[in-house]
């Protein structure tokens, strides 16, 4: 994951847009949001999220994923940690799970050590956590904008039922020049990519999470509701 992160703050123009089904939307320059993905690594390692103790994506049916999840699964994977879909079964493992405020009481987060609530407004500040949850869009701003990401060199990832571990260069092999980092050997390497990828549901299998590692590292990443 370290050097997928340098590729991303290396993309100095948008690389992901968020949109909800209210026409709210945020766009994210390759830099800002791997700040937030150093940011939410720090907030991780300090909850022990690692090989043993995964981070579970809370989401609903057929929801997109949100811009601030995303964030803290590529933290998660670089901290050698799974990153499973959560809906109605959860991980078999010990798990923190990383949720939006609608979902921050679902029974499905009953078994997990922390429950971390995230805002869905886009430039949100705080999240309205309830009690014995963490608020992460507070929690993530005591964290430094640098922090020690791991090599990472296979992820786990998938739904809590079946998940399955890979080759992190399996999910970016179509980087420019075959680089897997996605980063260009020309000088035109921070030019804007016009390749759209569009996800209207949160990745579930490995062919997910790498369209949505093409689009941070070589076009652009939309995640919106369907239509």
């Amino acid at each position: 994951m370290r050097t997928v992160l340098a590729a991303l703050a290396a993309r100095r123009h948008p690389v992901l847009r968020w949109e909800d089904g209210d026409g709210a939307a945020l766009e994210l320059t390759g830099p800002v949001l791997a700040n937030w993905v150093h940011k939410a690594h720090g907030l991780l390692a300090d909850l022990d999220v690692g090989p043993h103790r995964g981070l579970g994506l809370v989401v609903g049916a057929d929801e997109p994923l949100h811009w601030r999840a995303l964030a803290g699964a590529l933290a998660a994977w670089g901290l050698g940690s799974p990153v499973l879909l959560v809906t109605d079964e959860p991980p078999a493992d010990e798990w923190i799970a990383l949720v939006p405020e609608a979902l921050a009481q679902d029974p499905v987060t009953d078994s997990a050590d922390e429950v971390l609530v995230f805002p869905v407004a886009p430039l949100a500040l705080a999240a309205d956590a309830p009690p014995e949850t963490i608020d992460f869009a507070t929690a993530l701003r005591a964290f430094p904008d640098e922090s020690a990401i791991a090599a990472s060199p296979r992820v786990t990832l998938g739904e809590a039922a079946a998940p399955q571990t890979v080759q992190l260069a399996e999910l970016t092999a179509g980087g420019p020049s075959g680089d897997p980092t996605g980063r260009s050997s020309d000088t035109t390497a921070e030019a804007a990519v016009s390749t759209e990828v569009a996800l209207t549901s949160a990745p579930r299998t490995a062919g997910d999470w790498t369209r949505v590692l093409d689009g941070l590292l070589q076009g652009l990443l939309v995640l919106r509701p369907a239509d």
